[in-house]
């Protein structure tokens, strides 16, 4: 089974309803791909590292960007608030 590497931005409400939602993809959808939580990120260090272990991911981080250029990092969820979500990303994350 080939596994595809989940990365997410953003640890409230909708990132952790994300999370959640990739470690049962597998088994609700069946298949041959496996959601793997590799990296979360959040802007404040220590809830990074919380949520990181709260939710089974690999790794975490402060910084969106590391989140982006991870090479075992297939696809990302971002979890922040919609409104103007390039600009939001770039002001909390950079």
């Amino acid at each position: 089974m080939k596994e595809i590497g989940i990365g997410v931005i953003g640890t409230a409400f909708m990132g952790k309803a994300h999370s959640i939602a990739y470690t049962s993809a597998g088994t609700a959808f069946g298949g041959n791909l496996r959601p793997r939580l590799e990296m979360v990120c959040d802007q404040d260090p220590q809830i990074a590292e919380a949520k990181r272990a709260e939710m089974g991911f690999a790794r975490c981080t402060t910084n969106y960007m590391e989140v982006v250029n991870d090479p075992k990092v297939d696809l990302i969820s971002i979890c922040v608030p919609v409104f103007n979500e390039e600009a939001n990303i770039k002001n909390t994350y950079n």
